[in-house]
C-alpha cells in the first residue's frame, strides 16, 4: 500500500518490553536509543509505551502480585502481561518511586528505582534526555516527518534507508549487530552528519560501532 500512512510502535501493554525483548547482549540504554531512534525515523505516525522512554526492562511480578488472568493460569510457564504494566517510577527514594502514595495495582519493580525520572532528568546521557534531543531535532526535519521513504538496503543486521521531500534529504543507516559494520556504497549527495547515534563517515564510507546509527542530511 505505497500510498498508505501506518502506524508505528514498538512496545504495548500485551507484549514483553523492548528493553528486554530482543538481543539482550547489546548495551543499555544505547539499543534502546537506537529502536527508539529508528521507529521515529521511519514513515508513519509513532506511538511509544509509557516507560519505554525511561529504557525500563521486563518485570518479574512476584506470583501472589499477579493480575492479568493469563498470567495466573499459567505460570510459571507464561507469566502474563503484568511484566509491562507495573507503575512508572517518577521519584527514585519516594515509596513506589513517587508513582503514589496508596497501594498500585501492580508493584514498583525495585530495579525501576535508578531508572526514575528524577534520576535520568539529572543524567545527560539518560534514555529520558536522549528521547528529548532526539524528538526536538526531528520536529525540525520535515522530511522525517512528512516526506517520502525508500529503503535502500537491508542486509544482514544493517538497515539503510532514505527519507526526503522535494527540499531535504536525509540517509539512516542503522546497525543492529553485535559487531561493527561499514557501508561503503553510499548514494550521491553531499552527506554530512547530523545527529549524533555513535556511528561516523569516513572517507565516504559509514563506519558504525555495534549497535549504533548514523543520521545524514544531504547538502
Amino acid at each position: 500500500a505505497p500510498n498508505a500512512w501506518p502506524t508505528l510502535t514498538l512496545g504495548n501493554h500485551d507484549v514483553e518490553r523492548i528493553a528486554t525483548r530482543w538481543r539482550e547482549d547489546q548495551p543499555q540504554p544505547q539499543w534502546s536509543k537506537l529502536l527508539f531512534a529508528l521507529v521515529t525515523s521511519l514513515r508513519g505516525s509513532v506511538f511509544t509505551y509509557q516507560g519505554d522512554e525511561l529504557c525500563l526492562p521486563q518485570s518479574n511480578v512476584p506470583r501472589d502480585r499477579l493480575r492479568d488472568p493469563e498470567g495466573i493460569e499459567f505460570w510459571p510457564a507464561y507469566k502474563g502481561r503484568d511484566g509491562s504494566r507495573t507503575p512508572i517510577p517518577w521519584v527514585a527514594a519516594a515509596k513506589n518511586a513517587g508513582f503514589t502514595d496508596g497501594e498500585p495495582w501492580l508493584p514498583v519493580d525495585p530495579s525501576h528505582h535508578t531508572l526514575a525520572v528524577d534520576r535520568q532528568d539529572a543524567d545527560p546521557n539518560s534514555m529520558l534526555n536522549f528521547v528529548r534531543s532526539w524528538l526536538r531535532a526531528r520536529a525540525g526535519w520535515p522530511a522525517v516527518r512528512v516526506g517520502s521513504q525508500a529503503i535502500l538496503s537491508a542486509e544482514g543486521d544493517v538497515l539503510v534507508f532514505e527519507r526526503a521531500t522535494d527540499g531535504e534529504r536525509f540517509l539512516f543507516i542503522f546497525n543492529f549487530g553485535a559487531d561493527a559494520a561499514e557501508v561503503s556504497d553510499l548514494p550521491t549527495g553531499a552527506w554530512r552528519p547530523t545527529y549524533d547515534l555513535g556511528g561516523t563517515i569516513q572517507g565516504g564510507r559509514a563506519m558504525l560501532p555495534a549497535a549504533s546509527g548514523l543520521v545524514l542530511r544531504d547538502g
